[in-house]
């Protein structure tokens, strides 16, 4: 098999996997409709995730079976994960002390700014019931991470790093995901484009899908916990609680 094939069944293969994805993300409230599952129905959201689960689960087999891409390049050698994650621990306990000593500093320093910043990103109340909490524990915080990794981070970024190179590869794999979390619809964001840079250089230096799929399960179960948290204590409660007594 020539070089040239040999990529452009490797694209093949990600353009397929990606874009089944994304068909399944736009079309399954309408398809499961039809089985007579709807939204709000446990057995709704089981049969979603399985969707995606076993649209990850074939790329990845179809991958490593055909050969078209090493277990090393998708990042799943045992041997890298221990070495990758206590190098990326460090690297983020470094960079949540900075942040740490960075937001202490502005509230000490300007509690006034430090206070507006907290309303401005309280202003829209959270409606969080405690089903949808835990559907989102399991959806968005253990299942979700694993699929979105294997297909845009091991199987796409892989290949765009291998036809692109790796600054270019960052990018367009980052403007995917964006287009991911769009179809999601949670909007166009910019923080998403953020979280797709970090984790593909996490998983391009240390060539392990493990750290980036501990950082991005972490960051989900942030959102979660945020979520549940302004529904529980209510968005003044929690803004009385950390920048009492109020801008000076």
């Amino acid at each position: 098999m020539t070089s040239e094939r040999f990529s452009h069944k490797r694209g093949a293969l990600v353009a397929f996997a990606v874009s089944t994805d994304f068909v399944w993300v736009a079309v399954h409230v309408q398809a499961l409709a039809a089985l007579g599952l709807v939204e709000g129905d446990p057995r709704f959201y089981l049969a979603y995730q399985i969707g995606r689960c076993t649209v990850a689960a074939t790329a990845i087999a179809v991958a490593l079976r055909s050969g078209l891409f090493g277990r090393r390049e998708l990042g799943l050698v045992g041997a890298r994960h221990g070495a990758a994650l206590c190098k990326v621990a460090r690297i983020v306990g470094v960079v949540a002390l900075i942040a740490a000593v960075f937001v202490s500093g502005v509230y000490l320093i300007a509690p006034g700014t430090a206070y507006e910043v907290a309303r401005r990103s309280l202003v829209v109340p959270v409606i969080y019931s405690s089903e949808a909490f835990v559907r989102d524990l399991l959806c968005m915080v253990v299942v979700a991470p694993v699929y979105e990794e294997l297909v845009y981070r091991a199987l796409l970024l892989s290949a765009l790093r291998d036809r692109l190179g790796e600054q270019a590869a960052l990018l367009a794999g980052g403007a995917v995901f964006v287009g991911l979390h769009y179809a999601y619809g949670y909007g166009w964001h910019a923080g998403y484009m953020g979280v797709a840079l970090v984790l593909g250089l996490i998983f391009l230096r240390t060539r392990s899908i493990v750290p980036a799929l501990v950082l991005h399960t972490l960051n989900n179960l942030w959102v979660v916990l945020n979520w549940r948290a302004r529904d529980v204590l209510g968005d003044a409660a929690i803004l009385g609680w950390l920048c009492s007594p109020g801008p000076p």
